[in-house]
């Protein structure tokens, strides 16, 4: 049985058994070689629910805007952020059921979606953290591993700035991301005192770096940031690199790193 298929059983059986009100997945995209969320209601509609190196999105942005007893897809890095958010008090683990799949990475979002030349693993893949949720419910076992860590090391301050002078202001990388959850962020262009709606070209600095300041220790690098900016700005590396920077000035792994990789069914979090 293939994950695809075993993912539709496990959903089937949620929604028969009345264990979940709505299941968050993944569905084709109306482009080839593309994904999209799908949100899963009922038994007849399990059929649109995929799985396969096109989903890439971090589904876990999406819980907090579902009511009830809802039932998600992780990938590893998706379950860090799961984690954090549950550390944080912002999700109840107790409403969710938490379905975790074996990733090996996903392709780059590029166009064409789909190439001859075979499948080129996002950036971020390249520095997988865990390819497995540390909290879940049920495990899809795809016999996949975590990619080798080739990615290239973070850019100096001064290529930093130059990238940021390209960004065009869209926000897109707060919309998706799991972890900007306030309802009044500082950074969407509400606070003239700090930002002035970002009308200056020298304030994209400041955005940025007062962004990744909120992003240290709490980034779970799924690269939802980067894959959505249209200019191609590399954040999660950035915030990779701030990561990593930090963990090693304390000694060890951030806290979302303390979960342990075993199932959540009894609604707790095991922490060493």
């Amino acid at each position: 049985m293939s994950a695809q298929e075993r993912l539709r059983e496990v959903v089937r059986g949620l929604l028969s058994e009345g264990a979940v009100d709505c299941f968050i997945g993944f569905e084709r995209g109306s482009v080839e070689g593309t994904s999209r969320p799908c949100f899963v209601r009922s038994e007849d509609d399990v059929g649109r629910l995929v799985w396969d190196r096109s989903c890439r999105d971090n589904l876990v942005r999406y819980l907090r805007s579902v009511s009830g007893k809802v039932g998600i897809l992780v990938k590893g890095c998706d379950g860090l952020a799961l984690a954090r958010l549950i550390e944080e008090n912002q999700l109840d683990r107790g409403s969710l059921y938490v379905v975790a799949i074996e990733c090996g990475g996903v392709e780059t979002p590029q166009s064409p979606y789909t190439s001859p030349g075979g499948v080129k693993l996002a950036d971020h893949c390249l520095r997988c953290r865990g390819n497995v949720s540390p909290v879940y419910d049920v495990l899809i076992e795809t016999g996949e591993n975590p990619p080798v860590a080739t990615a290239r090391e973070g850019k100096d301050p001064v290529h930093w700035s130059e990238e940021f002078q390209r960004c065009i202001r869209c926000l897109a990388c707060i919309k998706v991301c799991p972890m900007c959850y306030c309802t009044e962020c500082s950074l969407d262009g509400s606070k003239p005192w700090l930002l002035s709606k970002l009308r200056l070209q020298e304030e994209l600095v400041t955005f940025h770096l007062v962004r990744a300041l909120h992003m240290v220790g709490r980034c779970s690098e799924c690269g939802a940031c980067e894959m959505a900016c249209p200019v191609k700005i590399p954040l999660t590396r950035l915030y990779s690199s701030l990561n990593r920077r930090v963990e090693s000035e304390l000694g060890g792994a951030l806290s979302y790193a303390r979960f342990k990789p075993v199932p959540s069914s009894l609604a707790k979090l095991e922490r060493t």
